[in-house]
């Protein structure tokens, strides 16, 4: 009685009788070949292999993911789906596969996606050297040193300037430098000024003395002229009395 509403159902199904026993049997090593494709996507961030943090967060995924698509198996499918289970068993498992298969793939390619969008490999490998380097720092400290403070018990304003500094180091730095080198060009600019205005001295210097030299020369023309003046008005005298 159910078979005539459910005959259009199992016409839309894909009927092939060989595809679900091939696919559901390679299934179970799908899982096992994740892993090792998922490392070499990260490559293009990192040239060295993901560390122990990285490797560890994709097996986590790989794993989760496993453990997830296992419960979409096809017991849950034929108890959804009674009566195409019953008449077209390898129609309902065919289907299943081809929807754990491209759930997978999807899932897989999104993972992978926000890997290389975000960094995530490189970022995880840096974590792991800042762990080693804060590891060996630990060890290397005296018995004596004191305890640590924790950051998270340290005030707003602290972190706050523990973080900006790096910033304003090297802004500082860099701002000291061009000051350095402004006042250098300041001293040269004032050395060649200085030089400027003691030959600008000396030449006035100069023209002053050539203004006395023909102040001098004008004065002494002055008495010249006067006596030959003179001499001219007493020779004058002399042809005209005689």
């Amino acid at each position: 009685m159910d078979t005539a509403p459910d005959n259009p159902d199992t016409a839309a199904l894909d009927p092939d009788n060989t595809k679900p026993q091939q696919q559901s049997e390679p299934q179970p090593q799908q899982p096992q070949d994740d892993p090792p494709a998922s490392p070499p996507l990260p490559q293009k961030h990192t040239p060295a292999t993901p560390g122990p943090r990285a490797t560890r967060f994709i097996e986590m995924y790989h794993g989760a993911l496993r453990r997830t698509l296992s419960r979409v198996s096809y017991d849950n499918f034929a108890t959804c789906f009674p009566t195409i289970a019953t008449y077209a068993p390898n129609a309902l498992r065919n289907v299943q596969n081809q929807m754990v298969d491209y759930l997978e793939d999807r899932c897989i390619k999104e993972f992978e996606a926000i890997l290389e969008e975000r960094d995530v490999i490189r970022k995880l490998n840096e974590l792991e050297t800042l762990n080693a380097e804060a590891e060996a720092r630990r060890h290397e400290a005296p018995a004596d040193a004191p305890e640590p403070i924790p950051p998270h018990t340290l005030p707003p304003e602290t972190i706050l300037r523990a973080h900006l500094h790096p910033y304003l180091a090297h802004h500082h730095a860099r701002l000291s430098a061009a000051l350095a080198n402004t006042k250098l060009e300041n001293e040269a600019l004032f050395a060649g000024i200085q030089a400027q205005r003691a030959e600008i001295d000396s030449i006035l210097a100069a023209l002053d003395r050539a203004v006395a030299d023909v102040d001098g020369a004008n004065a002494l023309l002055a008495e010249v002229g006067a006596e030959i003046a003179a001499e001219s008005r007493t020779a004058d005298a002399e042809m005209t009395g005689g």
